[in-house]
């Protein structure tokens, strides 16, 4: 009874008639659950039908029930002095302004988003107006929230979806010969990251002329709550430590743009708490461009095109055999001319089914997991050189790699 005396009759209609169907059902489970997201009193299916009654009048039935109120006494008589009309003065009436109405705290319409509704439906559990909730949503979003929307359904997903690959167009004016860095992997906030040589490598880019660096995956180290041992391996803890380090930390060179994609461990952070860190960190990076999840394609002329894909497999006993799986698994008319695949912690170039595939390497040293599996790295980047027709088709390809080979322990 007491958790009745808590619930507002307001909030016991609008959700019931919002689980009202067509039919004139009323589903009483659900409307229970929105009613605990509303009030943060949990009720059961009987309480909330019980109360409905009440107040709608209908107490009759196995659920009729009635709402207890408090036996109020008419106060006293009192006796009110007499008071001259010339001595009395008009009362001072002092103006009041208006009161703002409460704001929504996040934390509630994050509790509404857990569940796929229309964005009208959660503005009605919430009593907001809907385009005040679908504003605040588009604010929660900047800010790395990882926000779905189909149709009118809105929602927070806490699964890392790899749909609708990013198509990029660089900008070629007819050049003969274009430039640019690939890299992946650099597990920021993991200590065994090297930062020391992510920074030369940057300046290796700076130096040769190179534009557009482009990330293959997993620019963060995340967090794996089913490794009991991940947590130990990290120097920053969470999404918010983990983003605000990387906006901090990340190279920056003047006239260098960095266009990434993230990868299995950057989707932690959507698992654990449905924030994307590649939105958050490109929202603070005017530098940084995130292409999404797991893969993207630039087009580098508009005949030739580069493929970013970071996959989620484990190590293989051959180093070009994931790559050469995932390139015969192609169909005609999928390929790209240049293929870079992160991930895999491996340097290799060779072309293969018309396609110039890279195995991209990291920046981060042997971890106790890898040395656990048998796994060794390569620390490194390429600079790639490409010549073109002037119809922008590849003519020729020089890859470099940029290797570094003594780690560097604490390059925090």
């Amino acid at each position: 009874m007491l958790k009745n005396k808590q619930l507002k009759d307001t909030d016991v209609l609008r959700v019931v008639e919002n689980w009202t169907d067509a039919k004139g059902r009323i589903h009483w489970r659900q409307a229970a659950n929105d009613l605990y997201v509303i009030s943060g009193v949990r009720v059961d299916s009987e309480s909330i039908r019980s109360r409905y009654r009440s107040i709608t009048g209908q107490n009759t039935g196995a659920y009729s029930g009635e709402i207890p109120r408090a036996k109020t006494k008419a106060p006293k008589a009192e006796s009110v002095p007499v008071v001259s009309v010339e001595a009395a003065e008009p009362p001072v009436v002092e103006p009041t302004e208006p009161q703002e109405p409460t704001k929504v705290p996040d934390g509630e319409i994050l509790s509404v988003l857990k569940t796929r509704r229309t964005a009208s439906q959660d503005a009605d559990i919430l009593h907001m107006p809907a385009a005040d909730f679908t504003a605040r949503v588009d604010a929660l979003e900047k800010t790395g929230l990882n926000i779905k929307r189909a149709g009118a359904f809105v929602w927070l997903e806490k699964n890392a979806l790899a749909i609708n690959p990013k198509e990029v167009t660089e900008p070629w004016a007819g050049q003969k010969e274009i430039i640019f860095g690939l890299m992946s992997d650099t597990h920021l906030c993991n200590k065994k990251q090297q930062l020391t040589y992510l920074n030369q490598f940057y300046d290796e880019c700076a130096a040769r002329g190179v534009q557009t660096v482009y990330h293959a995956g997993d620019i963060s180290d995340g967090f794996y709550k089913n490794r009991p041992d991940h947590i130990f391996e990290l120097l920053k803890i969470g999404f918010d430590e983990q983003a605000d380090y990387i906006v901090k930390k990340y190279p920056r060179r003047d006239g260098i743009v960095t266009k990434f994609i993230t990868g299995n461990h950057d989707a932690t952070h959507i698992k654990n708490g449905g924030a994307d860190i590649g939105k958050r960190i490109a929202s603070r990076r005017e530098d940084m461009e995130y292409l999404g999840y797991m893969s993207a394609k630039i087009w580098l002329t508009p005949q030739c095109d580069l493929d970013l894909f970071h996959p989620l497999d484990g190590a293989a006993y051959a180093l070009s055999y994931s790559s050469q799986k995932f390139v015969d698994g192609l169909q005609g008319g999928q390929k790209p001319r240049i293929l870079a695949i992160g991930h895999h912690h491996k340097a290799l170039y060779y072309p293969y089914r018309n396609i110039h595939v890279f195995e991209v390497p990291c920046f981060e040293a042997q971890t106790i997991f890898e040395k656990g599996k048998k796994i060794n790295v390569n620390v490194g980047g390429w600079i790639v050189k490409v010549r073109l027709t002037p119809e922008g088709i590849i003519s020729a390809i020089s890859p470099t790699l940029i290797p570094f080979y003594d780690m560097i322990e604490s390059d925090y």
